[in-house]
Formats: C-alpha cells, structure tokens, sequence
C-alpha cells in the first residue's frame, strides 16, 4: 500500500536531501583484477531487476554516486571487491543493492531448516557484519527498503537485546542477515544460525572491527563454521580508511586478483565540509559549545569519554536545550530512542562518543563539533564525516588543547590536503 511504502522510504536520508550534482567531480580509481568495469552512468544503465531500478527512484536517487557507479557493475558480474569511498558516499546502498539482486535473481526458499525437532535453523543467502549496534541497524533498514516488493526478508542482530527476541526475528526472515560479529557468532554456536547456503559476504567498516577486537570472532565465522569456502562466495570488503591490518582479512578470506575501487583520497575527508580546528582551553569548552548551540539546525557534539558524553548531555539539558546521549554505558532502548529522537528532529542535539562516528547517516546534520579532539586521525575522519553527507556541505569544529598534541602532524597534513585553513597554533604543536 502506499501508506506502507511512505513509511518504508521515509527513514534514513534516501527521500531527500541528496546533493548528486556534487558527486561529479571526485576522481575514481580501478586497481586489482584485470577487467573492465564499466561504470553505469545514468539509472537506466543499472543490469538490475525492474522493481529494484523503481525501489531506487522512489528512494529519491536521480543519479548514482561514483562508488555506486563502479560496485554495482562489479558485484554484479561477480567480482569480489575492496571498496574506499570517503564518508557520506553512499557505500551501503552500494553494496546491498547487488546483492539484493542475486537474491531475488536465484529465486526464493525458505531461509529456514528444520535441523532438529527443537529448533529452527536460519540459513541466510547473504551475510554482512559491521563493528556497530547502529550500523547494523542502519545497513539492514537499507536493505529492508530496496527490498521492497520482493519477498525478500532482511533480518539484523546484536548484543544488548535479549537473543531470545533476536532468534524469533530470524525465525520470520533472515535471506540476507546483518550483524555484528559477536552476537552472529553467538547465535551460531546456539544453533540458531547456519552459514551452508551463504554465498555472499560482506565486512563493512574493517577496520574498526578489528580495532574493537573482533578478529577472533570474525575468523571464526569465516573459516571456523560451516561457511562455504572463499571461492565459492562473493566477497566484499569496504570502508572510508583502509590500514595494513585490513590486509591480512584481504588476503584470507578474498579471492585474488579482486577489484579494488577508490573514490578520493583514502583516509581523507569529503571537500564538501568547512573544518575548523579552534584552540580552546578544557575549562572554557562548555562556554564555547554554547555559542555555536543559537539555532535550532542539527548538532552532533563528540565527546572522548563517557562519563564526558554524560556531563556536557545533563549540563546542556539544565540550560534548556532539547538533547539526547549516545554511548555504550547506555541500553539499547535508550540508544534506539536517542536516534530517533534526534533523527525526527525532536531533539537538535546530540552527544556521543565514538560509537556514533562510524557509518551512520543522520540526515540534516549541519555541523559536528568535537568537544574533545580524537586521538588518532581516523577518528576524526569519520567523527566529521556524519555532516556534509550525500553531497550536501556540513561545518565540523574541533575544540583543540595543548594537552591534546598527539593527532597534530596528522591533522595538518589532512587539513592541507583538503585545502583547509591551518591555524598557526596547530603547525607549533
């Protein structure tokens, strides 16, 4: 019905809000194996199934992003692939709509097997682990939309929620299923899930699975399960950084050559956000939060600490402000219903640490400030990267001490070669 398909689409940034017209200009580079993947340029072009071409235009895309351009004919044809793509660049849809596709393409069966009289067995087509609650949450309503009118059924887990209610989401759906690598672990050693049918997988955001500590689980599911092996899967990898620790996930567990696709600079920041780097003593921050808090736009303000996120969140509430928290001391519920409050707009402000920098798409965030100053450059990355999102300009201020001296020569460099001002303080340092 329409009304379901209005309340399907209207999540997440895909209806409006997208800047296509500044996807334009940012430079594409093929490496790897040795094929030509030619780009699909325009919609028409997209060797997809009708109802997902008619899914996209509904989702408000008029044109496709470059890293969309070149994963979709890549994946299509069955090529694993390593995609860099700055943030904000549209990477899920890239990856979740070809293999939608397969899916819906190699015809349907239960996702279900009766392995024993007590317990239903989820048997996914597809597999695709990311290192967040949120993340997940957001690649599978992703999925969920472009899904739309196909019968597919996406289903998501992770920690912080009872399995229990986790396992009877799996028992309704689960063709292609998200997670985070703990909890699918978990449920496989349960009995709850088996990998004998998943012919396609794919690690998003790698790097910080691996910097969380997920490579033992991350191995196990690969190689320790009933897993085909590599060759008989379509492998993906992608992410906005890529770090020598990535290659050793590379090299076990993608067929080689594969296609390697870089849209920009790996491990650089979008042109599309104006960064300021303010030096600002730790007493004085609250007072400078405030002057950048006098309209009613979307802020998103980053904290290193939690007991940090929970400070500046109760500070800014007594002072009137409509704000919410996010950190990993907090529920799930709580978590989920500070999302979507900010989301809805009900609430303009939110604090968070880390656990909101990696992948999620908040639309109309207008500027993100960093109440304390990341230390290590990729953090800041992908801390910026929640404004200036699907080509749309954001504003990203960095509250800077002379106690946080660690990221400087990092900072400097991405700030020259994102043709930034690079404030003297911070050359010194």
């Amino acid at each position: 019905s329409l009304d379901y398909e209005n309340q399907v689409f209207q999540h997440g940034s895909l209806k409006t809000g997208i800047n296509f017209d500044k996807y334009d200009d940012i430079p594409v580079n093929i490496e790897g194996k040795q094929v030509e993947i030619k780009p699909q340029l325009e919609m028409s072009d997209c060797n997809m199934s009708d109802v997902f071409r008619e899914n996209l235009s509904i989702a408000g895309y008029t044109k496709l992003t470059p890293i969309q351009k070149y994963a979709f004919p890549c994946l299509i044809d069955r090529h694993d692939l390593l995609g860099c793509a700055q943030t904000g660049s549209g990477k899920t849809v890239a990856f979740v709509l070809p293999l939608l596709h397969h899916i819906y393409n190699e015809g349907y069966y239960h996702p279900k097997s009766a392995y024993s009289s007590r317990v239903a067995v989820c048997m996914p087509k597809a597999l695709i682990m990311a290192p967040t609650r949120e993340l997940a949450t957001q690649i599978y309503e992703v999925a969920v939309k472009f899904a739309y009118r196909t019968m597919i059924e996406p289903a998501v887990v992770f920690g912080g929620v009872s399995i229990k209610t986790q396992y009877m989401s799996l028992f309704r759906s689960g063709h292609m299923l998200v997670g985070t690598p703990g909890r699918i672990f978990d449920m496989y050693n349960r009995g709850f899930l088996s990998f004998e049918n998943c012919r396609y997988v794919v690690l998003d955001e790698a790097d910080r699975m691996l910097d969380m500590g997920f490579e033992p689980q991350i191995n196990a599911i690969l190689s320790g399960t009933d897993m085909p092996a590599k060759s008989e899967r379509l492998n993906c990898m992608f992410s906005a950084t890529f770090h020598d620790s990535v290659k050793r996930l590379v090299s076990n567990y993608m067929n080689t050559p594969y296609v390697m696709i870089t849209v920009g600079q790996i491990g650089g920041t979008t042109d599309n956000i104006t960064q300021s780097i303010l030096s600002v003593p730790p007493h004085e921050k609250f007072g400078r939060l405030i002057d950048y808090l006098k309209t009613n736009e979307k802020v998103l303000v980053f904290t290193e600490t939690k007991f940090n996120a929970d400070r500046v969140e109760i500070s800014l509430y007594e002072a009137g402000y409509k704000v919410v928290c996010i950190h990993g001391d907090r529920d799930q519920q709580e978590r989920d219903m500070a999302l979507s409050l900010f989301k809805s707009g009900k609430a303009n402000i939110m604090v968070a640490t880390g656990v909101a920098s990696r992948g999620l798409d908040i639309p109309d965030v207008k500027r993100v400030i960093l109440y304390d100053c990341p230390k290590n450059i990729d953090d800041y990355i992908h801390r910026i990267g929640r404004t200036g999102r699907a080509g749309n300009t954001g504003e990203a201020i960095t509250f800077y001490s002379s106690l946080e001296t660690s990221i400087s020569r990092d900072l400097v460099n991405l700030l020259q070669k994102a043709k930034q001002d690079v404030p003297d303080f911070l050359r010194n340092d």
